[in-house]
């Protein structure tokens, strides 16, 4: 017997995926009742990345860039007294969110002086907050995943927390980018993990070889021969 081909999607890569659109779409709609209220709307606005390993970058030519907010997968927990040995997986899954502001030190309109890395702290903290808010509203308990069962609609998430904020200073070979502040928020979400669910293939025989190729894949040849 053979499992079929794998060729959909594991849970937490939808999750992912699911929370960078909340956050692209809710800073957009922010804006827009910003604007409504007679507010600068850029206040409410930042950037939406998912799994880019240095998206800072963009400050080295802008100092006063959008504030980006990058999402990337963490790591898994399958708790076993949850689970099923074959079948569903309930997983605890953590995900980092990852905010990075900046600011240019110029003369302040109104008077005096205003200093890059007070700024900057305040836009990081600014981002921050609506990261929190948005991520922790009710109408993303479930982060708005669902699914019709019959005549009734079932969350597909059981649970969503943020664990943690910490204020850290993004490096480049060790060495902390000029001007760049960055805070991560830690989110953990629990929800079931499925196998591929399509009948399986009965086969006769299945012969194979495992090798190690020259930078350590793995590589298998085989033979199956159904009936």
């Amino acid at each position: 017997m053979t499992i079929p081909l794998i060729d959909k999607y594991d849970f937490f890569e939808i999750v992912l995926a699911q929370v960078g659109a909340i956050l692209a779409a809710e800073t957009i709609a922010q804006q827009a009742l910003a604007v409504t209220a007679g507010e600068d709307s850029t206040l409410w606005a930042f950037d939406t990345y998912i799994d880019r390993y240095n998206p800072y970058e963009e400050f080295q030519n802008d100092a006063d860039a959008t504030p980006i907010v990058n999402i990337w997968y963490d790591n898994s927990n399958f708790p076993k007294g949850k689970s099923q040995s074959v079948g569903r997986m309930v997983s605890s899954t953590s995900y980092n969110i990852d905010i990075y502001a900046a600011a240019a030190s110029e003369d302040d309109p109104a008077g005096g002086y205003l200093r890059g890395d007070e700024e900057s702290a305040k836009n990081l903290h600014r981002i921050i907050r609506l990261v929190r808010n948005i991520l922790m509203h009710p109408d993303n308990q479930y982060l708005q995943l669902t699914q019709a069962v019959g005549t009734r609609t079932q969350n597909l998430i059981f649970s969503r927390w943020i664990d943690s904020i910490q204020v850290f200073q993004p490096q480049i070979d060790d060495r902390p980018v000029a001007g760049v502040i960055a805070g991560r928020c830690s989110l953990s979400v629990e929800f079931n993990e499925l196998p591929v669910t399509e009948t399986y293939n009965p086969l006769e025989t299945v012969y194979a070889t495992a090798k190690r190729a020259e930078d350590g894949k793995i590589i298998f040849e085989a033979q199956f021969e159904t009936t």
